[in-house]
């Protein structure tokens, strides 16, 4: 598995305005994280916003996900943990974290192999997604989730993203690496230092 990172600036300028980062697995290109830089102004204190975007005119919006693959190529369900090992190396929360519910969704396209995402959901809404990703090329992780690592005590080292920031938002997404070299997208609403006391817990489904 390789994967490609985009920057897109002003010729003139040289103002970042795009940077995009993707995953190709099989036939697929995953869309890992997509940011554009806006210009920067400032409004007067009593200009309008339509923030629900009312205000664009002969604009679509679509789903992309979902105009891209067929219903038919498609079937998600909801497994157990027990399941989880038939469908490929896994990791999970052990305890489970007082208040947190735990769902696992398996995605199963046609001609390609299956992919699952294992997430947590705590009692005010924080969120704690693995998404697995299989073998990633050490080369692409350098290159896009370099803003800072860190290791458990069992080996699982977080690659984190400059796409969010603790400071910024809130919230956190690395690339979490097992010894072996199996990979997960991570996302989490969680701070850095939450993210990775939860880490510390993640053991093998089984």
């Amino acid at each position: 598995m390789t994967g490609v990172t985009k920057a897109v600036f002003n010729a003139k300028t040289y103002q970042m305005l795009e940077l995009q980062t993707t995953i190709h697995k099989g036939d697929q290109d995953i869309l890992v994280s997509s940011v554009r830089y806006l210009v920067n102004e400032i409004l007067p204190a009593d200009s309008p916003i339509q923030w629900d975007l009312s205000d664009l005119k002969g604009v679509v919006f679509t789903d992309e996900s979902q105009a891209n693959t067929s219903s038919e190529q498609v079937q998600n369900k909801i497994i157990t943990v027990q399941e989880l090992p038939k469908y490929g190396e896994a990791y999970v929360l052990n305890p489970m974290p007082a208040g947190f519910s735990l769902e696992i969704d398996l995605h199963l396209i046609q001609g390609q192999d299956p992919t699952f995402e294992v997430n947590y959901t705590g009692p005010a809404k924080e969120v704690f997604d693995m998404q697995a990703v299989g073998q990633m090329d050490e080369g692409f992780i350098a290159s896009s989730f370099y803003d800072g690592s860190y290791k458990t005590a069992s080996g699982l080292v977080l690659h984190y993203s400059p796409s969010t920031h603790d400071a910024s938002t809130g919230g956190t997404s690395a690339m979490l690496v097992a010894p072996d070299g199996t990979s997960f997208l991570l996302y989490s609403s969680l701070p850095r230092d939450q993210v990775q006391a939860l880490a510390e817990t993640l053991v093998l489904a089984r």
